[in-house]
């Protein structure tokens, strides 16, 4: 018996930890799922979807659902008149998921393709996780062009733990001849 204890002794430990990655690992294959869902929902002008993934917080300082989704469309609308349109999201893999007060974050690289006339732009951004449910549930927000005040404004909590990063400068490629 007392060596059965000295065994689970040094064998818990492990256990506990590998489970624990496995549930970071589940987590993050989640976000990176969902943020690909809200990227090609976007694509597909699905803005619906997009709604059903965006955080709260971010839908009441737009004036809540039915505004943003106006907003929304008319964006993206007045986007394709110019011909501009929206062609991909490639999603990289989510950051470390760092629990701040009752919350947990995960910042997720994305790059976003769109063709205009004559070229076309990619530029990498990058789109916050946020949980209420430790884990369990994602929505997401897309934090304007890494401000950290706005950041801090919405969440106080992640001050000095998360920081996003500047979006990348944006690469044209002119269309083939």
């Amino acid at each position: 018996m007392k060596h059965l204890s000295l065994i689970l002794l040094f064998i818990l430990p492990f256990t506990l930890k590998t489970s624990a990655q496995t549930t970071t690992q589940q987590q993050k294959a989640q976000i990176k799922a969902l943020v690909q869902k809200i990227g090609d929902a976007t694509v597909k002008e699905d803005y619906k979807t997009v709604l059903a993934y965006t955080h709260p917080k971010l839908l009441n300082a737009f004036g809540g659902n039915d505004k943003m989704l106006l907003m929304l469309k008319k964006t993206f609308g007045e986007l394709k008149k110019q011909g501009i349109v929206l062609q991909s999201f490639t999603i990289g893999e989510p950051g470390d998921i760092v629990t701040a007060g009752k919350r947990r974050f995960s910042v997720v690289p994305q790059t976003i393709t769109m063709h205009m006339p004559g070229k076309s732009l990619s530029q990498q951004s990058y789109t916050l996780g946020i949980s209420e449910d430790q884990g369990k549930h994602w929505l997401f927000i897309n934090p304007n062009g890494g401000n950290d005040a706005q950041l801090l404004a919405i969440f106080p909590e992640v001050k000095g733990k998360l920081t996003i990063p500047k979006p990348g400068q944006p690469v044209f490629t002119p269309d083939a001849k």
